[in-house]
This record gives structure tokens, sequence and C-alpha cells, in this order.
């Protein structure tokens, strides 16, 4: 691969998952670092949230702090 097109490529990896720990709440679970998923779903590495992600990670998060919140206030 061309130098270049390899720092161009890394660069934007970097951008993406500095965005997604900057502006999304599931970062610290997944970290951002779908990088295939974020190149093939969106055609760049520079996006955020993919599909992937919402149903994969997301969902998954959600429905465990769903289902610990709703366990928590029955055995209260």
């Amino acid at each position: 691969m061309d130098p270049l097109a390899r720092g161009r490529t890394e660069g934007d990896f970097l951008t993406g998952l500095e965005d997604c720990r900057a502006g999304c709440a599931f970062f610290d679970f997944c970290r951002g670092a779908q990088a295939a998923n974020r190149y093939f779903e969106n055609g760049s590495l520079t996006t955020t949230e993919t599909n992937y992600c919402r149903v994969s990670r997301q969902a998954l998060v959600t429905a465990l702090s769903t289902l610990a919140t709703t366990e928590k206030g029955q055995a209260a």
C-alpha cells in the first residue's frame, strides 16, 4: 500500500474513533474500533455509528441495562 494512502487511511480511522469517543454513550463498551463496519456500511472510516453498532452493541447494552433496572425495582 502506498505510504501516503496508508497514512490517510489511518488518519481517517483515528478521526472516526475520536468522534465515537466524543459523541457516543456506548463508547466505553465497544471502544469504537469496528473499522470494517464503518467503511462497508457508510463508505468511510471517519463515520461513527453503524447498523452493526446499533444492533449488536447498543441494543445489547440497552437491554441489559433495562433488565438490571427492572430486576432492581422488583427486588425492592
